[in-house]
């Protein structure tokens, strides 16, 4: 979208136009997978829940207080308290990044407003396009909903623990994390095509050569998600998991 397009067909409409601030080439590593998980990530830290579904693309929806048009703003990093799943709250604005720049709409609905997250075309010793996002005071009276419209790919759904049948959750410890919301580290029977699985609060991390699987709360994650921040942390976390998991197994036979 060019300024010129904006002021002729969006700004008479209603639409208020804000610069996220990165260009399009940010966060190259970024793809479907990495942007559908920051997006439940925030739905389950928001109301430890969320929808999805597919009409004209994949839908993801929670039922949160919303997202106010600052938090669409590139700035410091706003830290979130520690019992939750993201940390840094810059997940969102990457996660629409890498959506729009692979060629899908993104269409956000929230408490009291609509977004649609474009590229802004801006000429500067050449032309760039930047993150940026329309608005209007529009929305739905509870919750946020992310519509990826264009994509049909998978939800991943069984990437996220809460989606997990109950029935494959062996024991649950509890972890170390118990203010305001109390954690449980989860010992899985896996039943996984790829084997068994690690997840990192709620999310899947990374695959695991082990009988069980493992839902743990324990540690910090890397700013990217992509591994623990120190790799002995989550391997503690591991073996306490287990130990305690098989200790309450047997005092229950």
């Amino acid at each position: 979208l060019s300024m010129e397009e904006y002021r002729r067909t969006w700004q008479p409409e209603g639409w208020q136009l804000i610069i996220i601030g990165p260009t399009s080439t940010w966060r190259q590593e970024w793809g479907d997978w990495e942007a559908i998980r920051d997006i439940v990530q925030n739905a389950l830290d928001e109301a430890e829940a969320y929808r999805w579904g597919y009409d004209e693309g994949l839908w993801i929806s929670d039922r949160g207080k919303g997202v106010a048009i600052a938090d669409f703003l590139l700035g410091p990093p706003k830290l979130k308290p520690d019992y939750a799943r993201g940390k840094f709250g810059e997940g969102m604005k990457i996660a629409s990044l890498a959506l729009v720049r692979k060629g899908y709409h993104v269409h956000i609905e929230t408490v009291g407003r609509e977004l649609w997250i474009i590229f802004l075309a801006q000429t500067v010793d050449g032309t760039a396009e930047t993150l940026a996002a329309l608005w209007r005071s529009n929305g739905r009276p509870q919750g946020t909903e992310f519509h990826i419209i264009g994509y049909t790919g998978p939800a991943y759904e069984d990437r996220f623990a809460v989606n997990l049948p109950r029935s494959l959750i062996l024991a649950e410890t509890p972890s170390p994390l118990s203010e305001p919301i109390r954690r449980y580290n989860q010992l899985i029977d896996y039943a996984f095509p790829t084997g068994s699985r690690i997840y990192a609060r709620d999310i899947y991390m990374r695959e695991l050569n082990s009988l069980y699987s493992y839902n743990l709360w324990g540690f910090d994650m890397a700013p990217d998600r992509f591994g623990p921040k120190t790799e002995g942390d989550m391997w503690a976390d591991v073996g306490i998991s287990y130990l305690c998991s098989t200790m309450d197994i047997v005092s229950r036979q």
